[in-house]
């Protein structure tokens, strides 16, 4: 949607329209990954029980389209850190292996089992890769999508209707809105 901004200035005309009301924008509510891509991923409507069935191609494809640039945080540790996703991992996390500071090989599964008594659920699925220059993987089930970030994707038309819905104003809802901001001690005519 488009917003245009006009400024309030004095009239000698009758009739001015001021355009001060703010557009309707979408925002991403904070929930878990795993409820996030049920919600807008088509095909995954029933991934949180599919725990044993991986992804297939397009199916991954619909989920890196739907997290690319995403803002989340996660769950399994106390941090006000935020991470934005750039990828997913090309292997399940059950496949993944890294090397820790001491320079020893780890799977990812039995690494959040030592070090977060966490044992992962859904290992058949690809993890959340947050770094571009070196692998960080994040598990999907320990991660949820970052609040108050605005939804850049395209609305559905039942999403798309329900927000020009409510962004119409009655013409007497409108002219009393404009009205009090006229007449207001804030107001241009002030």
């Amino acid at each position: 949607m488009w917003c245009f901004e006009k400024a309030l200035e004095r009239s000698p005309y009758p009739l001015v329209d001021p355009s001060f009301l703010p557009p309707l924008q979408v925002f991403h509510e904070s929930i878990g990954i795993i409820p996030y891509l049920e919600k807008h991923c088509r095909s995954l409507k029933d991934l949180s029980e599919r725990k044993t069935k991986s992804l297939d191609e397009e199916e991954k494809r619909q989920v890196e389209k739907a997290l690319k640039n995403i803002r989340i945080f996660v769950c399994h540790r106390e941090t006000d850190q935020r991470f934005r996703v750039y990828s997913l991992t090309n292997d399940v996390a059950e496949n993944l292996k890294f090397r820790d500071r001491d320079g020893t090989d780890l799977s990812l599964v039995d690494y959040f089992k030592q070090h977060y008594n966490h044992e992962i659920q859904f290992k058949n699925l690809p993890c959340l890769q947050i770094s571009r220059s070196r692998p960080c993987y994040l598990p999907m089930e320990l991660c949820m999508v970052c609040d108050g970030q605005k939804f850049l994707g395209k609305l559905s038309q039942e999403q798309t209707a329900k927000m020009l819905k409510l962004g119409c104003q009655r013409p007497i809802e409108r002219r009393d809105t404009i009205n009090r901001f006229m007449k207001g001690d804030d107001g241009p005519t002030r």
